[in-house]
């Protein structure tokens, strides 16, 4: 397993500027802007950016330490297949409308009498 670094003193740090920063405040521990891994006097969009940035790397480490030990578990084969049978499910529904949209159109044709088997008369060549 990975070794994973524990974000939520950075996430609480980032928390706290933002929230300061927000409210057009001064910043009094300037320890704040080094947790937060941020430049000293960074405008909240960056803040927002620097939390929405940290947010998606834990992320990311959870599912990927989800799917190793998944995998270690024997679930890994479950795992493709549930994504395998949305793709499957997918398919299955294009295929009712298709023939939906099959059935439809030969109703239109029988409905014209296009596909009428009686005749009156035989053609010849």
């Amino acid at each position: 397993m990975p070794a994973v670094k524990n974000y939520q003193a950075q996430m609480d740090a980032l928390k706290q500027l933002s929230t300061i920063v927000s409210k057009k405040e001064e910043v009094e521990d300037q320890s704040l802007w080094e947790t937060a891994g941020v430049k000293v006097g960074a405008r909240l969009k960056d803040i927002n950016n620097e939390i929405v940035k940290v947010k998606k790397l834990v992320s990311s480490q959870t599912k990927a330490i989800d799917a190793e030990e998944a995998e270690e578990d024997g679930d890994g084969a479950a795992n493709t297949a549930s994504v395998r049978h949305g793709r499957q499910d997918t398919r299955a529904k294009k295929d009712v409308r298709r023939l939906g949209a099959d059935k439809k159109a030969l109703n239109d044709k029988l409905a014209r009498g296009e596909l009428d088997m009686k005749t009156d008369h035989v053609f010849t060549n």
